[in-house]
């Protein structure tokens, strides 16, 4: 509806008492006192003035913009009966009515039912049409606002803008659609409910789809190195849909402690399942080794620290140890230092390799992830950078071990993100914002982590790469020095 800056209304009533012609009045007073012009017989007709004639025109004035019709029992009576002020004006406008159906310009108000049931107030020629019921006091004021915001084109709904075809739409990947129920349901629950009750409900969906999979390896008790390929895919089918609703919430306040829980649920799932799905129980580990650098990457393009932070410096309990001792991210999600694990990474690098001419790849359990990548939320490098984080992160909060696999695909070997935030740290102005990454709130707490950094890098210079390979993963301490912290 388009916007009315003067409002002009004429009022339709029937003249039952002096009670109800004072409350029309009434009506009519505050209208005016809310910028609504007003045309009522009890305010512009003179003693001598032609009755059928005022009316009329004020039917017919193309200066009013709305009329309205305050309907009552005796409304009803009279304009059905073409009887009286009321069937004159029924008689006008019901030929606007019936030949215009889309006109809005007649606006019914059940205005007084007096004890009588709504069907004794319409009129038969305005039965097809919708109306306000301003005959209840409790409801009068909440009515009475839609009306006047009506008068001015304000409508309560109003159509938003004709958006364009969703992606999905063509998709015939199931892994889209499934990733779009997630999000729909997330975005209605939090509408209704509020947020966390809707993230709550939405991590439960995704851990109930994540332990179905199980069913798929129910009486599967022994596996080959070839059977990667044959099983690891399955895994997939519940990755999108993770990592949609992740990249919803990517920028909630909360995001790390909720992620901290799902991620401590699916580990605990992963444990329980040992005994009746040991199959499933090896693959999963991979998978949920490769879904926490994703969520990583994810979260580092959306600036989230806090969350990273959440993630990487909260332990979590090691359900896999009799002792459920707590521990910190890489002796949870680390996979490949398994010893099954380790077996599969060198089998599959070199299934993978299609040149016989050139040497295994160095992990295949990397490259299988860098031909799989889920490029609707990260690309390869963004996923690369997110794993040498984390072999920073590890060694800077507890000396222990996180090797990035993935780090040979980086472009020249080297780290963006680690060089941009090594550089950052030499910045007064830039150097706290990158301080939560790795747990610390001053100088001198980041100068020990680069201490840290340093110590690993001169001892195990080897554990930081691939034999064979020219480079090694990217350390902050490959940029710059502890010195040179806020130094500028």
């Amino acid at each position: 509806m388009a916007k009315i800056e003067n409002p002009k209304v004429f009022i339709s009533y029937c003249w039952s008492n002096d009670d109800y012609i004072n409350k029309v009045v009434d009506f009519a007073k505050r209208l005016r006192s809310n910028g609504i012009d007003v045309v009522l017989d009890q305010f512009q007709m003179k003693l001598g003035n032609d009755m059928n004639n005022f009316m009329e025109k004020c039917v017919n004035d193309k200066t009013i913009t709305n009329v309205l019709i305050l309907l009552s029992p005796d409304y009803k009576t009279k304009a059905d009966s073409r009887s009286g002020g009321a069937g004159i004006e029924t008689q006008i406008i019901s030929g606007e009515v019936y030949s215009n159906v889309e006109n809005t310009k007649f606006i019914p108000i059940l205005f007084e039912k007096r004890g009588e049931d709504t069907s004794a107030c319409i009129p038969t020629y305005l039965k097809q049409r919708r109306w306000l019921d301003m005959s209840e006091d409790s409801d009068f004021e909440r009515q009475y606002i839609e009306l006047v915001r009506t008068l001015y084109g304000n409508d309560k709904f109003v159509e938003n803008p004709l958006g364009s075809k969703p992606e999905w739409v063509e998709e015939t990947n199931e892994k889209t659609a499934n990733s779009q129920i997630v999000i729909n349901t997330y975005k209605a629950l939090k509408k209704e409910y509020g947020n966390d009750r809707a993230i709550a409900n939405s991590f439960d969906s995704l851990k109930k789809a994540f332990l179905e999979l199980r069913k798929q390896f129910e009486n599967i008790k022994s596996y080959s190195y070839d059977d990667f390929e044959k099983y690891y895919p399955i895994f997939l089918s519940v990755r999108d849909p993770f990592l949609s609703f992740i990249d919803e919430i990517k920028y909630e306040i909360a995001t790390g402690e909720k992620l901290h829980d799902l991620f401590s649920d699916l580990y605990r799932n992963i444990s329980e399942s040992r005994t009746n799905y040991p199959v499933f129980v090896i693959f999963s580990r991979i998978f949920i080794h490769e879904l926490f650098i994703e969520t990583i990457s994810i979260l580092i393009k959306a600036k989230n620290y806090n969350a990273i932070n959440y993630l990487t410096s909260v332990p979590y309990i090691d359900f896999f140890s009799y002792s459920r001792e707590l521990v910190l991210f890489h002796d949870v999600f680390y996979s490949i230092s398994k010893d099954q694990i380790y077996n599969f990474d060198k089998h599959l690098g070199q299934k993978l390799q299609a040149d016989p001419f050139r040497g295994p790849y160095f992990s295949g359990i990397a490259e299988y992830w860098m031909r799989n990548m889920p490029i609707r939320f990260i690309n390869e490098v963004e996923f690369c950078n997110a794993d040498c984080l984390l072999t920073n992160i590890a060694i800077a909060i507890s000396k222990d071990y996180w090797f990035a696999i993935s780090y040979v695909y980086l472009p020249d070997r080297n780290s963006v993100l680690i060089r941009e935030i090594a550089l950052s740290l030499t910045s007064k102005k830039l150097a706290n914002k990158y301080y939560v990454l790795f747990d610390v709130n001053t100088i001198d707490e980041m100068k020990k982590c680069f201490e840290k950094l340093q110590v690993y890098s001169d001892k195990h210079e080897l554990r930081l790469g691939y034999s064979g390979a020219f480079d090694t993963i990217p350390l902050l301490t490959s940029f710059i020095k502890k010195e040179e912290l806020e130094s500028k």
